[in-house]
């Protein structure tokens, strides 16, 4: 049970040392550990918000993150993404990493892309720039 508002702020690092309390986590970083997919057991952070997972060397995004209803930042920049997950779009709350669309060329790639950064191009999260570049 989340016991104050610090607990929320605490930022994990490590799989093993957030996987002691996965009910207590809010915001983990994977940041450049060298992954090459999405360990599975992160679908054990029921409350998690923030997720990094940037300078890894992610292909695809697996399903199974779509159980994480809490998640509003999803930053995926600096790995081996194809495309926009089509599967993120299920994640309703969530805000991706400006960082991490305004390096992707293949951003509007029909017919998912197209529709998904429509719903953005007026946001913060999506420069003025990359819609106007790309789509």
């Amino acid at each position: 049970m989340f016991t104050g508002s610090a607990q929320k702020d605490k930022v994990y690092s490590s799989l093993d040392e957030a996987l002691k309390n996965p009910s207590e986590v809010f915001i983990l970083c994977l940041n450049n550990k060298k992954l090459t997919n999405v360990p599975e057991t992160i679908v054990r952070f029921t409350n998690l918000t923030t997720l990094n997972l940037a300078g890894n060397k992610l292909s695809s995004i697996p399903e199974s993150i779509t159980a994480l209803k809490h998640l509003t930042e999803l930053d995926l920049s600096n790995n081996r993404l194809n495309s926009i997950p089509e599967i993120v779009a299920q994640l309703v709350n969530l805000t991706l990493s400006p960082q991490w669309l305004a390096f992707q060329k293949f951003i509007c790639m029909e017919p998912y892309s197209h529709q998904f950064l429509k719903a953005y191009q007026n946001s913060a999260i999506l420069p003025r720039s990359v819609w106007e570049e790309t789509c």
